[in-house]
Formats: structure tokens, C-alpha cells, sequence
């Protein structure tokens, strides 16, 4: 009977450990989060991490003269202030007191070495076109002036200037791109933003950990986010309804189609407009696309509503254009679309029969897929002839955009800003890497010169409506639509900063405990 006894009272104060251990997990945030990525990130190198996910990784790991804060606001960052001279073409930055996360200090001339590197024409850089409204950049990265003819340049350590070709109302919000983070030459791991790098082990995972040494580390709540590469959306919604994971969706992951329908039945999915495009660029530099009557017919041929309606199924909307809000040719005008491509036929000195193999190509992700299936059907009944698509894993697919090594590429195009330049200036010239149509038009060069030069802002809008007119009527890039922030999170995740933009902030992130559930009365 004492054994007996002694066996109840141990069995009670076990479990009153174990409830008051669950009462204190439960008192503690967790202070890890826990991310999935569905493809590789190419660099961590502010310089060359340009697309997703990389992007988003180094505004993760670094921090620009200027930021978005919580509240959608621009606010200075590594800049402590900053002032604007009359005309409106020369900032001047005040770097703030901060420090690298090995422990040496930011200085002006880190961002004046690292957005020289950007600029170089001898780096394999991206990004450059965002900088071309910094004075004499375009001829720097045109190879007709010395990178060290930019209008950045530092004065001391605290004090950075930059020229600029013309007013640019938008400059201050470009500051906020991963392009214009500064870069510590001594050491390029070292990094100045909220976290920082632990390990990584390529196509596999990556760690990072609060930065102790980031100007405001006070404010950040997370002490660990851990990234996962797993390249298989299904399986990483399975881990997140397992409560593995803190986030499911855009920006890291597009969601599966079939899964849609239950995650909007259940009201775990929430949406946002986003300033993005899906595009299929045409090399005009490959037969047949050379002919600009028929890249616009192979534009008309395509019915994009039935892609929206029957394929899609976030919300996304048609493009006929490449900023949002326009429109500058009809959809599925598929009579048009065959008169035209008669007549490129004919100026071509081509026939059907002699018409080149057309491969369609593409990030062989489950939406990437159907759409392009869906696409290839309509332009075979419209033209009656052969396409054949070409899925490809991201990376290689990526290298072979950028080196031209495609006919027609599929690409999901983010603008890192609101201003319509932003997307227009992609087009510029044919030798920025990220222009893979390599195409280029003086006429469409010298609106957005004017456009640049306008001090008034609607007339300045009226040009580049106009340029964007022009662009579509030369069609190096078919537009089909327009994206949405579509994701599912943790409910005890709070803090996160999302925007149309395709954004996202986790400096202010935290997770809320776990509630300990309730006993059933009784």
C-alpha cells in the first residue's frame, strides 16, 4: 500500500513539472523563425543577389541609407540624415554611428566601393540600371567613362554625395533596393543589417542570427531565422500545417494550384495586390522574333482572361501592359494576331512548313507550367504551328536567360519602386544583363531622356506613357499578368512588414507564445 502511495505522489508531482515546464515554454517567446524557400539563393552578395529569393535574403542581412519602416514610411537608415540641394540633383548622407557585424565601423566608403562595383561593366553585376539616374552612371556602365567618373563619392567616412543627372523624385525610395546596400571591401561577409550569416550549406539550408552589432539590435525581436531550400511547394505546405514552419506563400514560395481552393476554404490564405508582371521575353536577336510584327502577334494570339480564369487562381488579372493601371492592346485578338503573323510570314520569306522550331521556356514550377501548357495550345491553334516547352530547374534556367540562350522565357518581373520608370528602364539598352530581350530602340531611348528631364510631374507621366506605348507596340516582352501577394503564416507570427512591392521586413517580427489550452469543464 506505501509502494502504491509513494507511486501516486510521484505520478502527481511529475505531471505538476511537466505543467509548470508548459507554463513556462508557453510564458517565453520563441524567438526562432522558421522560412522555406522553393529555390536556390544565387549570392548573398548584395551586388549580385538581385532576384528572389537572394533579394529578400540580403535585405535580411543588409541595410541601405534609407528604409521602409513598419508603417510603410521612407526613414533614414544607415544615412542618420540627409539634405537636398535647390535644384534637386545633389543629396548629401550623414552615416550614422553603426558598425559592421564584425565589429568595424560603417563608412561612407562602403557604399561609395560597393555601388561602384554595381556600375563596373567588368563585374558580372545586376542591377545596374538602377542606378542610371545617378550622374554619368549610364556612361560608366556604356564603357565611355572611368566608374570613378559616378556621381557618388565619399568626403570623409561620414559623409557621403551623390549627383545626380536630373531630379529623380523617386531616388530616395530606390535607396531602400538591395542594389544600393554597402558592401565591406576587406571583408564582403561582413554585414551591417539586422542579421546576420551563421552557416549555410548550399541547396540545403541556411542560418541566421540576430546581429549584435546592427545600430538598433534592441529592436529586434527574433534571435534566429532558419531557411530551409525545399523545392517542392507541396511538401512545404504539409510542413507548415505540421507547424513546422512560420510561412507559406509569396515571396518565398508560389502556391500549389490544387491546394488553393481548401487554403481559401478554410480562410488560411490572405492576399495583396502586388506591382508585379508575368512575362514572356522574346530574343530579338534569335529568328523569328527579330521581326516586331511578330513578336505582336504571337502577343494577340494569346487569350489571357482564359488564363486567369481557368488557370489561375489567386486573384491575379490581365496585363497589356507592363506597369499596372494601362492598357495598350487588346487581349485575345486572335484574328489580328493571324493577319499579322501572314505578314511578318511574308516579309520574313518564310512559310508555315519552313517556320523555325519555337521553344518555350520557363522555371519549371507548378503554376509556371500549366500556364505555359495553356498558352502553347492557344498559339498552335492560332498559328498552326509547332511549340514545344522547355521546363527548366532555376538556376541553370536563369544563366540561360542572362547568356540569351532562349527563344521565349517566362519571368515573373518585380518593381523594387512605384515610379513607372522602374519597369521601362529594363528596357533601355540591350546590353544591361537583366534587358535578356535584347532589344533597344533610339526613338524609345530618347522619351525616357525627356521624360527624366521634366520637372513637371504630370507631364513627366504623359512621357512615359508614351514610352510604354511605344514598347508595346515593338513588343520585345508580352505581358500576361499581374501577380498577388498570396500567403498563409503562422497566427503567432506579428510584426512582419508585407507590401505591394513584394516586400517583406521581419526586423520587427516576433512570435506570440502559444496559448495553454483550456481544460474541459467537468
Amino acid at each position: 500500500m506505501e509502494l502504491q502511495g509513494l507511486q501516486v505522489r510521484l505520478f502527481i508531482l511529475f505531471a505538476c513539472i511537466n505543467l509548470f515546464a508548459g507554463c513556462t515554454r508557453a510564458e517565453t517567446p520563441p524567438k526562432t523563425l522558421r522560412l522555406n524557400y522553393l529555390t536556390e539563393v544565387n549570392s548573398l552578395d548584395p551586388r549580385f543577389g538581385y532576384e528572389i529569393p537572394a533579394n529578400h535574403t540580403v535585405k535580411m542581412l543588409y541595410e541601405g541609407l534609407m528604409r521602409v519602416d513598419q508603417a510603410g514610411n521612407l526613414s533614414p537608415a544607415a544615412a542618420e540624415s540627409y539634405t537636398l540641394d535647390e535644384a534637386g540633383r545633389c543629396y548629401t548622407f550623414h552615416i550614422r554611428e553603426a558598425c559592421w557585424s564584425n565589429g568595424e565601423p560603417l563608412t561612407a566608403y562602403d557604399f561609395e566601393y560597393s555601388w561602384r562595383s554595381v556600375i563596373n561593366p567588368e563585374l558580372p553585376t545586376q542591377g545596374a540600371s538602377d542606378f542610371y539616374p545617378i550622374k554619368n552612371v549610364e556612361e560608366v556602365v556604356r564603357r565611355k567613362l572611368p566608374v570613378e567618373a559616378a556621381g557618388v563619392r565619399a568626403l570623409d567616412a561620414k559623409t557621403l554625395v551623390v549627383e545626380l543627372s536630373n531630379p529623380a523624385p523617386y531616388f530616395l525610395e530606390l535607396l531602400t533596393t538591395s542594389a544600393y546596400s554597402p558592401v565591406l571591401e576587406s571583408d564582403p561577409t561582413a554585414t551591417n543589417g539586422p542579421f546576420c550569416i551563421v552557416k549555410r550549406r548550399p541547396h540545403n539550408h541556411m542560418v541566421l542570427k540576430k546581429n549584435p552589432y546592427y545600430w538598433r539590435a534592441d529592436k529586434v525581436l527574433l534571435e534566429r531565422i532558419e531557411i530551409s531550400i525545399i523545392e517542392d511547394a507541396t511538401t512545404q505546405l504539409a510542413l507548415f500545417e505540421k507547424g513546422e514552419s512560420d510561412w507559406f506563400g509569396k515571396p518565398f514560395t508560389k502556391l500549389p494550384l490544387d491546394a488553393v481552393p481548401d487554403l481559401e476554404a478554410r480562410e488560411s490564405l490572405e492576399h495583396l495586390p502586388e506591382r508585379a508582371v508575368y512575362l514572356y521575353f522574346l530574343n530579338t536577336e534569335k529568328f523569328p522574333f527579330t521581326h516586331p510584327k511578330m513578336r505582336r502577334a504571337f502577343s494577340l494570339g494569346m487569350c489571357r482572361q482564359e488564363v486567369v480564369d481557368h488557370v489561375l487562381q489567386e486573384g491575379e488579372s490581365i496585363a497589356t501592359s507592363v506597369n499596372p493601371g494601362k492598357s495598350y492592346f487588346p487581349d485575345g485578338a486572335k484574328l489580328e494576331a493571324a493577319r499579322l503573323f501572314e505578314e511578318a510570314l511574308l516579309e520574313l520569306e518564310i512559310t508555315r512548313e519552313t517556320f523555325p522550331a519555337v521553344r518555350l521556356s520557363y522555371c519549371g514550377i507548378e503554376t509556371n507550367q500549366r500556364v505555359a501548357a495553356a498558352i502553347q495550345q492557344q498559339w498552335q491553334q492560332t498559328f498552326g504551328v509547332d511549340i514545344s516547352l522547355d521546363p527548366q530547374e532555376w538556376t541553370t534556367y536563369y544563366d540561360n536567360l542572362c547568356s540569351g540562350n532562349y527563344l521565349i522565357g517566362g519571368l515573373s518581373w518585380h518593381a523594387r519602386i512605384r515610379d513607372p520608370i522602374y519597369n521601362l528602364q529594363l528596357f533601355k539598352y540591350s546590353e544591361d544583363r537583366l534587358n535578356i530581350s535584347n532589344w533597344e530602340n533610339g526613338e524609345f531611348q530618347a522619351l525616357l531622356d525627356s521624360a527624366e528631364q521634366q520637372r513637371d510631374p504630370a507631364v513627366r507621366l504623359e512621357i512615359l506613357a508614351e514610352a510604354e506605348a511605344f514598347l508595346m507596340e515593338q513588343m520585345p516582352v508580352i505581358p500576361i499578368y499581374f501577380l498577388t501577394v498570396s500567403y498563409a503564416k503562422n497566427p503567432q507570427l506579428k510584426g512582419v512588414y508585407l507590401s505591394e512591392l513584394n516586400e517583406i521586413d521581419f526586423t520587427w517580427s516576433f512570435l506570440e507564445p502559444a496559448q495553454l489550452s483550456q481544460p474541459p469543464p467537468g
